[in-house]
């Protein structure tokens, strides 16, 4: 989980694994060779998913379910055009601004500056902290689009890391800045 201020981006994390058939002589959850069925579970925006079927058994595809949910943030259908939806739930989906998991980048900064002046910070740390998330970090997502902090993942801040310019002790402060 990463904070920005009282705003923050929850990472889901999927595990996948088959579930092997009484006729089959594997039993470790990990071996692929198998046409067993393969199983999801984990935490998709703060709710636990059990054990949960994907109705395949090609690893790969199994893979890009649940990456394609992750970056979702929801449980898709399990066909396409089916209308079936896992846990018999229709979530709501990351782009409709009505949406309670998803809170405004624009907010979200201005939520962590008022939380750091609350803190009685030094001019020069909150300058520091202002330069990283509301020049840089704002501009990135403006540039790609990213309205809200639900769209922030793992991914994304890698790219935003990846267009520093700065030297290393440098970029280490600064990781360092936006863990904080």
């Amino acid at each position: 989980m990463l904070k920005f201020g009282l705003a923050e981006v929850v990472f889901s994390v999927l595990t996948i694994y088959r579930r092997h058939l009484k006729s089959c002589p594997q039993t470790s959850v990990t071996y692929r060779r198998c046409r067993c069925p393969i199983h999801v579970r984990g935490t998709l925006n703060r709710q636990r998913i059990k054990r949960q079927s994907l109705d395949l058994t090609n690893w790969e595809r199994a893979q890009e379910r649940a990456r394609d949910w992750e970056i979702q943030g929801l449980l898709a259908p399990i066909e396409e055009g089916s209308g079936k939806i896992l846990h018999g739930q229709q979530s709501s989906l990351p782009h409709e601004p009505n949406s309670l998991s998803l809170f405004p980048i624009d907010q979200a900064v201005q939520r962590f500056f008022v939380h750091l002046h609350s803190r009685d910070l030094s001019a020069a740390t909150i300058k520091k902290n202002r330069v990283l998330v509301e020049k840089q970090l704002a501009a990135f997502c403006r540039d790609r689009g990213f309205l809200y902090l639900a769209q922030l993942g793992i991914n994304e801040l890698d790219s935003f890391i990846a267009t520093w310019k700065d030297s290393s002790i440098s970029k280490v402060k600064k990781l360092e800045r936006l863990q904080g």
